[in-house]
Protein backbone atom coordinates (compact mmCIF):
# COMPACT_ATOMS: atom_id res chain seq x y z
CA UNK A 1 0.00 0.00 0.00
CA UNK A 2 1.43 3.36 -1.12
CA UNK A 3 1.10 6.23 1.33
CA UNK A 4 0.91 9.92 0.43
CA UNK A 5 4.49 10.42 1.61
CA UNK A 6 5.81 7.54 -0.50
CA UNK A 7 3.84 8.82 -3.49
CA UNK A 8 5.45 12.26 -3.12
CA UNK A 9 8.84 10.61 -2.71
CA UNK A 10 8.47 8.70 -5.98
CA UNK A 11 7.28 11.82 -7.79
CA UNK A 12 10.31 13.67 -6.48
CA UNK A 13 12.66 10.93 -7.72
CA UNK A 14 11.02 10.97 -11.18
CA UNK A 15 11.28 14.79 -11.33
CA UNK A 16 14.95 14.75 -10.37
CA UNK A 17 15.66 12.05 -12.94
CA UNK A 18 13.98 14.07 -15.70
CA UNK A 19 15.88 17.18 -14.60
CA UNK A 20 19.14 15.20 -14.82
CA UNK A 21 18.33 14.10 -18.34
CA UNK A 22 17.55 17.65 -19.43
CA UNK A 23 20.75 18.99 -17.92
CA UNK A 24 23.01 16.32 -19.43
CA UNK A 25 25.38 17.90 -21.99
CA UNK A 26 24.59 17.20 -25.64
CA UNK A 27 26.68 14.48 -27.21
CA UNK A 28 29.14 15.24 -30.01
CA UNK A 29 27.23 16.47 -33.06
CA UNK A 30 23.98 17.13 -31.18
CA UNK A 31 23.15 20.81 -30.82
CA UNK A 32 21.54 21.77 -27.49
CA UNK A 33 17.84 22.57 -27.29
CA UNK A 34 18.03 24.21 -23.87
CA UNK A 35 16.54 27.74 -24.05
CA UNK A 36 18.64 30.77 -23.11
CA UNK A 37 17.32 34.09 -21.91
CA UNK A 38 18.45 36.91 -24.25
CA UNK A 39 17.94 40.63 -24.60
CA UNK A 40 15.80 41.02 -27.72
CA UNK A 41 16.97 44.32 -29.19
CA UNK A 42 16.89 45.49 -32.79
CA UNK A 43 20.56 46.50 -32.68
CA UNK A 44 23.47 44.39 -31.45
CA UNK A 45 24.47 44.74 -27.80
CA UNK A 46 28.03 43.44 -28.17
CA UNK A 47 31.13 44.14 -30.25
CA UNK A 48 30.24 44.11 -33.94
CA UNK A 49 32.28 42.25 -36.57
CA UNK A 50 32.79 42.89 -40.32
CA UNK A 51 29.51 42.90 -42.26
CA UNK A 52 28.52 41.25 -45.55
CA UNK A 53 26.25 42.03 -48.48
CA UNK A 54 24.78 40.27 -51.52
CA UNK A 55 25.96 40.74 -55.10
CA UNK A 56 23.57 43.61 -55.76
CA UNK A 57 24.15 45.33 -52.44
CA UNK A 58 20.49 45.20 -51.46
CA UNK A 59 20.87 43.39 -48.13
CA UNK A 60 23.28 43.65 -45.24
CA UNK A 61 24.23 41.00 -42.69
CA UNK A 62 25.95 41.80 -39.38
CA UNK A 63 27.21 39.56 -36.58
CA UNK A 64 28.41 40.24 -33.07
CA UNK A 65 29.95 38.95 -29.89
CA UNK A 66 26.36 38.99 -28.59
CA UNK A 67 25.92 35.69 -30.53
CA UNK A 68 23.34 36.99 -33.00
CA UNK A 69 23.17 37.51 -36.76
CA UNK A 70 21.03 40.41 -38.00
CA UNK A 71 19.71 41.25 -41.46
CA UNK A 72 19.03 44.77 -42.75
CA UNK A 73 17.95 46.64 -45.86
CA UNK A 74 21.28 48.08 -46.92
CA UNK A 75 20.13 51.36 -48.49
CA UNK A 76 17.70 52.41 -45.75
CA UNK A 77 19.13 50.60 -42.73
CA UNK A 78 15.69 49.10 -42.03
CA UNK A 79 15.89 46.11 -39.71
CA UNK A 80 14.62 42.81 -41.17
CA UNK A 81 15.18 40.06 -38.62
CA UNK A 82 17.49 38.47 -36.08
CA UNK A 83 18.84 34.96 -36.63
CA UNK A 84 19.91 33.03 -33.52
CA UNK A 85 22.63 30.42 -34.14
CA UNK A 86 23.04 27.67 -31.50
CA UNK A 87 24.78 28.85 -28.32
CA UNK A 88 25.93 27.66 -24.92
CA UNK A 89 27.61 29.17 -21.87
CA UNK A 90 30.90 31.03 -22.16
CA UNK A 91 32.29 31.93 -25.57
CA UNK A 92 30.35 29.21 -27.38
CA UNK A 93 28.30 30.94 -30.08
CA UNK A 94 30.28 34.19 -30.29
CA UNK A 95 30.39 35.18 -33.97
CA UNK A 96 33.50 36.54 -35.68
CA UNK A 97 32.46 36.75 -39.33
CA UNK A 98 29.65 36.56 -41.86
CA UNK A 99 29.25 36.10 -45.63
CA UNK A 100 26.21 36.35 -47.90
CA UNK A 101 25.78 34.45 -51.15
CA UNK A 102 25.78 36.63 -54.28
CA UNK A 103 22.10 35.87 -54.94
CA UNK A 104 21.19 36.95 -51.41
CA UNK A 105 19.52 33.65 -50.53
CA UNK A 106 22.02 32.25 -48.02
CA UNK A 107 24.07 33.71 -45.20
CA UNK A 108 26.98 31.92 -43.51
CA UNK A 109 28.47 32.71 -40.11
CA UNK A 110 31.00 31.30 -37.68
CA UNK A 111 33.33 32.10 -34.83
CA UNK A 112 33.66 30.23 -31.54
CA UNK A 113 30.88 28.02 -32.81
CA UNK A 114 29.99 24.36 -32.41
CA UNK A 115 32.95 23.10 -30.44
CA UNK A 116 30.87 22.37 -27.31
CA UNK A 117 28.96 19.60 -29.08
CA UNK A 118 30.77 18.85 -32.35
CA UNK A 119 34.24 18.76 -30.73
CA UNK A 120 35.33 20.92 -33.69
CA UNK A 121 34.40 24.37 -34.92
CA UNK A 122 31.41 24.84 -37.21
CA UNK A 123 30.14 27.19 -39.94
CA UNK A 124 26.36 27.64 -39.95
CA UNK A 125 24.41 28.37 -43.14
CA UNK A 126 20.97 30.00 -42.91
CA UNK A 127 18.13 30.82 -45.30
CA UNK A 128 17.95 34.61 -45.60
CA UNK A 129 14.20 34.70 -46.21
CA UNK A 130 13.13 32.44 -43.33
CA UNK A 131 16.08 32.43 -40.92
CA UNK A 132 16.04 28.61 -40.90
CA UNK A 133 19.33 26.72 -40.71
CA UNK A 134 20.09 25.03 -44.04
CA UNK A 135 23.30 23.20 -43.15
CA UNK A 136 26.44 23.27 -41.05
CA UNK A 137 30.02 22.60 -42.05
CA UNK A 138 32.06 21.06 -39.23
CA UNK A 139 35.50 19.61 -38.68
CA UNK A 140 37.53 22.81 -38.30
CA UNK A 141 40.38 22.58 -35.79
CA UNK A 142 40.37 26.31 -34.99
CA UNK A 143 37.74 29.00 -34.60
CA UNK A 144 36.38 30.79 -37.66
CA UNK A 145 37.69 34.30 -38.43
CA UNK A 146 36.76 34.96 -42.08
CA UNK A 147 34.17 33.84 -44.63
CA UNK A 148 33.67 34.68 -48.32
CA UNK A 149 31.52 33.39 -51.19
CA UNK A 150 32.94 33.16 -54.70
CA UNK A 151 31.28 35.51 -57.24
CA UNK A 152 29.44 32.59 -58.89
CA UNK A 153 28.14 31.46 -55.49
CA UNK A 154 29.52 27.95 -55.92
CA UNK A 155 32.27 28.05 -53.28
CA UNK A 156 32.55 29.21 -49.69
CA UNK A 157 35.99 30.06 -48.30
CA UNK A 158 36.72 29.76 -44.58
CA UNK A 159 39.59 31.52 -42.79
CA UNK A 160 40.66 30.05 -39.45
CA UNK A 161 42.42 31.48 -36.42
CA UNK A 162 45.60 30.47 -34.59
CA UNK A 163 47.44 29.13 -37.63
CA UNK A 164 44.56 26.94 -38.79
CA UNK A 165 44.82 28.25 -42.36
CA UNK A 166 42.03 28.18 -44.95
CA UNK A 167 39.48 25.75 -46.31
CA UNK A 168 37.33 26.12 -49.45
CA UNK A 169 34.03 24.23 -49.76
CA UNK A 170 31.40 23.43 -52.34
CA UNK A 171 28.18 25.30 -51.62
CA UNK A 172 26.17 22.51 -53.28
CA UNK A 173 27.09 19.78 -50.78
CA UNK A 174 29.49 21.47 -48.26
CA UNK A 175 32.29 19.19 -49.51
CA UNK A 176 35.83 20.43 -48.91
CA UNK A 177 37.48 21.28 -52.26
CA UNK A 178 40.92 22.21 -50.96
CA UNK A 179 42.65 23.45 -47.82
CA UNK A 180 45.97 24.92 -46.72
CA UNK A 181 47.04 24.91 -43.06
CA UNK A 182 50.42 26.57 -43.63
CA UNK A 183 49.49 30.02 -42.30
CA UNK A 184 50.81 31.94 -39.30
CA UNK A 185 48.27 33.68 -37.05
CA UNK A 186 44.61 34.44 -37.74
CA UNK A 187 43.34 34.53 -41.32
CA UNK A 188 41.34 37.77 -41.54
CA UNK A 189 41.71 39.10 -45.09
CA UNK A 190 40.30 36.85 -47.82
CA UNK A 191 38.70 37.68 -51.17
CA UNK A 192 37.72 36.20 -54.54
CA UNK A 193 38.27 38.00 -57.83
CA UNK A 194 35.71 37.90 -60.67
CA UNK A 195 37.49 34.91 -62.29
CA UNK A 196 37.27 32.86 -59.11
CA UNK A 197 40.91 33.15 -58.03
CA UNK A 198 41.18 33.19 -54.25
CA UNK A 199 43.40 35.43 -52.11
CA UNK A 200 44.14 34.55 -48.48
CA UNK A 201 46.23 36.59 -46.04
CA UNK A 202 47.05 36.28 -42.36
CA UNK A 203 48.06 38.24 -39.29
CA UNK A 204 51.37 36.41 -39.52
CA UNK A 205 52.15 38.04 -42.87
CA UNK A 206 51.16 35.23 -45.26
CA UNK A 207 49.95 36.16 -48.75
CA UNK A 208 48.72 33.29 -50.93
CA UNK A 209 46.79 33.21 -54.19
CA UNK A 210 44.98 30.11 -55.48
CA UNK A 211 43.31 29.11 -58.73
CA UNK A 212 39.64 27.98 -58.52
CA UNK A 213 40.78 24.34 -58.45
CA UNK A 214 43.08 24.99 -55.47
CA UNK A 215 46.33 25.23 -57.42
CA UNK A 216 48.69 27.57 -55.56
CA UNK A 217 49.78 30.46 -57.79
CA UNK A 218 52.23 31.92 -55.28
CA UNK A 219 52.98 32.14 -51.57
CA UNK A 220 54.64 35.27 -50.16
CA UNK A 221 55.40 36.89 -46.84
CA UNK A 222 54.83 40.59 -46.27
CA UNK A 223 57.75 42.73 -45.12
CA UNK A 224 58.78 42.06 -41.53
CA UNK A 225 55.84 39.67 -41.12
CA UNK A 226 53.38 42.58 -40.85
CA UNK A 227 49.88 41.79 -39.60
CA UNK A 228 47.46 41.83 -42.54
CA UNK A 229 43.90 42.63 -41.48
CA UNK A 230 41.99 43.15 -44.75
CA UNK A 231 42.38 42.30 -48.44
CA UNK A 232 40.41 43.46 -51.47
CA UNK A 233 40.73 42.83 -55.22
CA UNK A 234 40.34 45.77 -57.61
CA UNK A 235 37.23 45.54 -59.84
CA UNK A 236 39.40 44.75 -62.90
CA UNK A 237 41.26 42.02 -60.95
CA UNK A 238 44.70 43.43 -61.82
CA UNK A 239 45.56 44.58 -58.27
CA UNK A 240 44.67 43.93 -54.66
CA UNK A 241 44.96 46.19 -51.65
CA UNK A 242 46.07 45.15 -48.17
CA UNK A 243 45.29 46.85 -44.87
CA UNK A 244 47.57 46.23 -41.89
CA UNK A 245 47.18 46.26 -38.12
CA UNK A 246 50.79 47.35 -37.65
CA UNK A 247 51.64 49.47 -40.69
CA UNK A 248 50.67 53.07 -41.42
CA UNK A 249 50.25 52.70 -45.18
CA UNK A 250 48.03 50.85 -47.65
CA UNK A 251 49.90 48.33 -49.79
CA UNK A 252 48.76 47.61 -53.33
CA UNK A 253 50.10 44.49 -55.07
CA UNK A 254 49.87 43.03 -58.56
CA UNK A 255 47.52 40.07 -58.79
CA UNK A 256 49.70 38.32 -61.36
CA UNK A 257 52.70 37.68 -59.11
CA UNK A 258 52.03 39.47 -55.80
CA UNK A 259 54.79 42.06 -56.23
CA UNK A 260 54.22 45.49 -54.68
CA UNK A 261 52.81 47.97 -57.21
CA UNK A 262 52.69 51.00 -54.90
CA UNK A 263 51.95 52.17 -51.35
CA UNK A 264 49.57 54.88 -50.19
CA UNK A 265 49.81 57.09 -47.12
CA UNK A 266 48.76 60.39 -45.61
CA UNK A 267 51.57 61.76 -43.49
CA UNK A 268 49.52 64.61 -42.07
CA UNK A 269 47.10 62.29 -40.26
CA UNK A 270 46.88 61.87 -36.50
CA UNK A 271 46.14 58.78 -34.43
CA UNK A 272 47.87 55.83 -32.86
CA UNK A 273 50.41 54.77 -35.50
CA UNK A 274 48.00 56.25 -38.09
CA UNK A 275 46.93 52.75 -39.16
CA UNK A 276 44.85 51.83 -42.20
CA UNK A 277 43.29 48.51 -41.20
CA UNK A 278 40.34 48.45 -43.61
CA UNK A 279 40.50 48.90 -47.38
CA UNK A 280 37.95 49.00 -50.22
CA UNK A 281 37.83 49.94 -53.92
CA UNK A 282 35.16 52.11 -55.48
CA UNK A 283 32.85 50.15 -57.81
CA UNK A 284 34.61 51.46 -60.92
CA UNK A 285 38.09 50.97 -59.45
CA UNK A 286 39.05 54.61 -59.88
CA UNK A 287 39.45 55.24 -56.16
CA UNK A 288 40.83 53.36 -53.19
CA UNK A 289 39.41 53.94 -49.71
CA UNK A 290 41.05 53.16 -46.36
CA UNK A 291 40.36 53.79 -42.69
CA UNK A 292 41.38 52.55 -39.27
CA UNK A 293 42.80 54.64 -36.44
CA UNK A 294 43.29 57.82 -38.51
CA UNK A 295 41.70 61.05 -37.36
CA UNK A 296 42.01 64.79 -37.99
CA UNK A 297 39.62 66.31 -35.51
CA UNK A 298 40.11 64.31 -32.34
CA UNK A 299 38.44 61.94 -31.70
CA UNK A 300 36.53 61.41 -34.97
CA UNK A 301 37.94 58.84 -37.41
CA UNK A 302 38.56 59.56 -41.08
CA UNK A 303 38.30 57.77 -44.41
CA UNK A 304 41.14 58.60 -46.82
CA UNK A 305 40.39 58.33 -50.54
CA UNK A 306 43.10 58.13 -53.21
CA UNK A 307 42.98 58.24 -56.99
CA UNK A 308 44.12 54.71 -57.83
CA UNK A 309 45.67 55.71 -61.14
CA UNK A 310 47.66 58.76 -60.03
CA UNK A 311 47.98 57.58 -56.40
CA UNK A 312 47.25 61.04 -55.00
CA UNK A 313 45.06 61.69 -51.97
CA UNK A 314 41.82 63.20 -53.29
CA UNK A 315 39.56 63.42 -50.27
CA UNK A 316 39.17 62.90 -46.55
CA UNK A 317 35.78 62.15 -45.01
CA UNK A 318 35.24 62.60 -41.30
CA UNK A 319 33.12 59.85 -39.78
CA UNK A 320 30.71 60.11 -36.83
CA UNK A 321 32.81 57.55 -35.00
CA UNK A 322 35.35 57.84 -32.21
CA UNK A 323 36.70 54.30 -32.40
CA UNK A 324 38.67 52.15 -34.83
CA UNK A 325 37.06 51.61 -38.24
CA UNK A 326 37.36 47.88 -38.81
CA UNK A 327 35.68 47.61 -42.22
CA UNK A 328 34.70 49.56 -45.35
CA UNK A 329 32.36 48.34 -48.10
CA UNK A 330 31.77 50.29 -51.34
CA UNK A 331 28.65 49.98 -53.48
CA UNK A 332 27.66 50.63 -57.09
CA UNK A 333 25.57 53.67 -56.12
CA UNK A 334 28.68 55.36 -54.72
CA UNK A 335 27.75 54.83 -51.07
CA UNK A 336 30.13 53.42 -48.46
CA UNK A 337 29.41 51.32 -45.39
CA UNK A 338 31.69 51.69 -42.38
CA UNK A 339 31.91 49.43 -39.34
CA UNK A 340 33.24 50.66 -36.01
CA UNK A 341 33.81 47.54 -33.95
CA UNK A 342 32.75 48.89 -30.54
CA UNK A 343 30.25 51.51 -31.77
CA UNK A 344 28.15 50.13 -34.62
CA UNK A 345 27.92 50.73 -38.35
CA UNK A 346 26.68 53.36 -40.77
CA UNK A 347 26.22 54.30 -44.42
CA UNK A 348 27.59 57.33 -46.28
CA UNK A 349 26.07 58.51 -49.57
CA UNK A 350 28.23 59.29 -52.61
CA UNK A 351 28.78 62.82 -51.27
CA UNK A 352 30.09 61.49 -47.98
CA UNK A 353 27.01 62.48 -45.99
CA UNK A 354 25.47 60.21 -43.37
CA UNK A 355 22.46 58.20 -44.55
CA UNK A 356 22.12 56.34 -41.25
CA UNK A 357 24.13 55.15 -38.28
CA UNK A 358 23.27 52.17 -36.10
CA UNK A 359 24.76 52.42 -32.61
CA UNK A 360 25.30 49.43 -30.33
CA UNK A 361 22.54 49.13 -27.76
CA UNK A 362 24.75 49.22 -24.68
CA UNK A 363 26.65 51.62 -22.47
CA UNK A 364 30.31 52.34 -23.24
CA UNK A 365 32.30 53.51 -20.21
CA UNK A 366 35.65 53.77 -21.98
CA UNK A 367 37.63 56.92 -21.09
CA UNK A 368 34.97 58.21 -18.71
CA UNK A 369 37.25 58.62 -15.70
CA UNK A 370 36.80 62.39 -15.51
CA UNK A 371 33.01 62.09 -15.43
CA UNK A 372 32.60 59.23 -12.99
CA UNK A 373 32.25 60.35 -9.39
CA UNK A 374 30.24 60.37 -6.17
CA UNK A 375 28.91 63.43 -4.37
CA UNK A 376 30.52 64.31 -0.97
CA UNK A 377 27.53 62.95 0.93
CA UNK A 378 27.67 59.70 -1.09
CA UNK A 379 24.05 60.12 -2.17
CA UNK A 380 24.49 60.52 -5.95
CA UNK A 381 26.65 58.65 -8.48
CA UNK A 382 27.58 60.57 -11.64
CA UNK A 383 28.68 58.83 -14.87
CA UNK A 384 28.14 58.82 -18.63
CA UNK A 385 26.73 56.25 -21.04
CA UNK A 386 29.09 57.00 -23.92
CA UNK A 387 32.81 57.37 -24.47
CA UNK A 388 34.68 60.53 -23.57
CA UNK A 389 32.01 61.68 -21.12
CA UNK A 390 29.15 61.94 -23.61
CA UNK A 391 25.51 61.27 -22.56
CA UNK A 392 25.99 62.20 -18.91
CA UNK A 393 23.73 60.76 -16.24
CA UNK A 394 23.35 60.49 -12.47
CA UNK A 395 21.68 58.11 -10.06
CA UNK A 396 20.29 59.25 -6.73
CA UNK A 397 20.81 56.41 -4.25
CA UNK A 398 18.36 57.79 -1.67
CA UNK A 399 15.54 58.50 -4.10
CA UNK A 400 16.48 55.61 -6.37
CA UNK A 401 16.06 57.87 -9.35
CA UNK A 402 18.03 57.94 -12.62
CA UNK A 403 18.49 61.28 -14.38
CA UNK A 404 19.85 61.24 -17.95
CA UNK A 405 21.47 64.41 -19.21
CA UNK A 406 22.07 65.81 -15.74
Amino acid sequence: MMTANSDNFHKTIIFLFMLLLLSTPASAGDMPDTPFIRIDSEMHIGRIQPAATDGEGKLLATVSADKTLKLWQRQSGEFIRTIYPPIADGIEGMLNCVAMSPDGRMVATGGSTGRSWDKSYVVYIFDVNTGAMLSRISGFAQSIYALAYSPDGKRLAVGLGYGGGISVHSVLDDRRLFADSDFAGHVYGIDFDSRGDFLATSAGGNIKCFRPDGTLLYALRSDHGSKIYSASFSPDDSLYALGYEDRNSVEVRKTLDGTVAFKLNDHSAKGVDRLFMSVAWSADGSRLLAAGTRYYKDPYRTICIWNSRWQNLEERIELPSKTIISQLLSFKDGSTLFVARVEGFGLLDKEGKIVYKKTLAHADFFKNHDVFGITPDASVVRFSYERFGQAKASFDLKKRRLVVGG
